[in-house]
């Protein structure tokens, strides 16, 4: 994507792809419970957009992994707490 910042906090119509992507989500018919897996450094940056675009769509915040299977372990391990 030619760009320093990954590609789920580049804009695309006016805000970030990742904001797109859980409203999607979040405006299906089943109405998920939406947790994403970020890494913990932007942690205070996806904050921080949350606010910039009055983002207020229910969501937990879970740490990705060094590997996309790590993230998914990470992920999996937040439901099964959760619940």
């Amino acid at each position: 994507m030619q760009s320093d910042l990954p590609k789920q906090y580049l804009l695309m119509n006016g805000k970030p792809v990742l904001m797109h992507t859980i409203e999607k989500f979040y405006t299906s018919t089943k109405q998920p419970h939406i947790i994403i897996a970020i890494d913990p450094a932007m942690e205070y940056f996806w904050k921080s957009l949350c606010q910039e675009y009055k983002f207020t769509i229910p969501h937990d915040i879970t740490y990705g992994g060094e590997t996309r299977f790590q993230t998914v372990k990470n992920g999996i391990a937040f439901i099964k707490k959760s619940n």
